[in-house]
């Protein structure tokens, strides 16, 4: 099976996809879990090093779903020790050969997010 879902040539690569590529692969998963549960970081430094993706995350969460992002649910559901589903799909980031790719797993992510959000909604 191939791990590189197919993406259409025509499409360009989202901004969060182009700056997650410039970050090394082993990194992204991480990152994202950073930056998706919009913890405080432990410096300013950090903060102002992430700030830029932390943006672009939210405003790809914005356009796809066209409202504003559920940043207490998305803590909620980040916080640890988190699923081993949840890891697996930020894990996938450190095999997205190149921003196209990449977009494909976020699609995937997201849309994950938000339905693991629906779920958390129902229970409380």
């Amino acid at each position: 099976m191939n791990p590189y879902p197919s993406r259409t040539a025509a499409a360009a690569p989202s901004r969060l996809a182009a700056l997650l590529e410039s970050v090394p692969a082993g990194v992204r998963g991480p990152l994202l879990i950073s930056i998706a549960s919009f913890r405080p970081n432990a410096t300013l430094e950090s903060s102002f090093a992430v700030g830029e993706v932390r943006a672009a995350f939210a405003e790809y969460w914005e356009s796809r779903f066209n409202r504003a992002v559920p940043v207490t649910a998305l803590r909620l559901a980040l916080d640890p020790p988190i699923p081993v589903r949840t890891a697996i799909e930020f894990s996938k980031f450190a095999i997205a050969r190149d921003a196209a790719h990449i977009d494909v797993y976020l699609s995937t992510l997201v849309e994950y997010l938000a339905g693991a959000n629906q779920v958390e909604r129902r229970l409380f």
